[in-house]
């Protein structure tokens, strides 16, 4: 972690738990607030790998899902980055900027054995990947958001996935928690100007809250993570990312490209991520089994995030067998004692009819 960012979040009253997550109060608290106000929150949870040189495109093209060719100064997009076997190493944010640097990011935890594996297959490119430990980023949305960065001289993007590049920093539109909400902005530039853009933010009226209440968005909005936990578990349409334009099935090459491709067009997909809900208030996190009638002891899923719920209880997005969500439910534990209610993702989708 950056640590001048950190002392600044510190001096604004974030105190930073061990997984990297600023909190500024109860987090159910911090929710409730998101739902209705304008807030901010620090995301030094991420990480920043930037990849610039010659041969730049071309190497990235060549290793992830989603087709590299399409990001500019103006449009960022997901991408995956697979085994040869298809399954998804780490799940990026990417964007270009006006220096010609290529920006991953994902979370924080995952940056150093990934910019490694990179590294492994650049051979003879004209390339290079560090960690850019001095950008940092923060997250901003609700119901004042754009009039906020308006006043601060900012042209914000009005689609999600667009992307602005200005004097503070690179801005992005990112999918609210519903289709009818406020977009999401991610602001992401060097230590002393958003420092300094958090101020104004915090001034007009943007409320800090805790990190983990842009995860509880993540949720909502239906956008998965690959955290360490979860690292190596899911092919990609698995976690919607063909639903989300995560993928793209006509760019070419990328380790595990034939057996994504042939999942689309020849396979059939027996598991598919779903948001949830429990009154339950048991501990649980990413990486955790779910369990349903059908499947037995075995495996009926797998919690991709979780987190309260404003209401109590939490809410959840899990990778689930198709077959155990057209039964009698999923649950936490083989004993059946409580099930999850399903609830409806903000993108449509072409899912089999489910049990509400």
């Amino acid at each position: 972690m950056n640590p001048d960012w950190q002392k600044f979040i510190e001096s604004q009253g974030g105190i930073f738990d061990v997984d990297g997550h600023a909190r500024f109060g109860d987090l159910r608290t911090d929710i409730q607030t998101a739902q209705n106000s304008t807030i901010i929150t620090d995301l030094s949870c991420y990480a920043q790998i930037h990849v610039q040189g010659e041969d730049m495109e071309t190497f990235l093209q060549g290793q992830f899902t989603n087709d590299i060719r399409l990001i500019d100064e103006n449009h960022s997009q997901l991408s995956a980055y697979c085994t040869p076997k298809g399954r998804m190493l780490a799940l990026f944010r990417i964007w270009r900027t006006a220096d010609g640097v290529t920006h991953l990011l994902l979370p924080g935890e995952l940056q150093e054995g990934i910019s490694k594996r990179l590294r492994i297959y650049v051979m003879r490119a004209k390339v290079t990947l560090e960690h850019a430990e001095n950008m940092v980023q923060f997250g901003l949305t609700g119901p004042k958001a754009s009039q906020i960065l308006k006043s601060a001289g900012i042209e914000y993007p009005e689609t999600v996935d667009a992307c602005n590049t200005t004097a503070w920093g690179t801005v992005i539109a990112i999918a609210g928690p519903t289709s009818t909400s406020c977009h999401r902005f991610l602001i992401s530039g060097p230590t002393h100007q958003l420092a300094s853009l958090w101020k104004k933010c915090v001034q007009q009226g943007a409320a800090a809250v805790s990190s983990q209440v842009w995860h509880w968005m993540d949720i909502h909005a239906g956008l998965p993570s690959v955290v360490t936990a979860t690292s190596e578990a899911f092919i990609p349409q698995m976690a919607n990312l063909d639903l989300i334009q995560g993928v793209n099935f006509k760019k070419g090459c990328y380790p595990g490209q034939e057996i994504v491709a042939r999942m689309q067009y020849l396979g059939k997909l027996k598991q598919r991520m779903y948001r949830f809900s429990t009154a339950d208030e048991r501990g649980c996190k990413p990486g955790d089994t779910l369990y349903a009638h059908e499947f037995g002891e075995q495996s009926a899923g797998t919690i991709v995030e979780v987190q309260p719920a404003p209401g109590g209880g939490m809410d959840i997005l899990a990778i689930t067998q198709i077959k155990a969500i057209e039964g009698e439910g999923i649950y936490f534990d083989s004993g059946y004692t409580q099930a999850l209610k399903l609830q409806e993702l903000p993108y449509k989708a072409t899912l089999p009819a489910c049990k509400m």
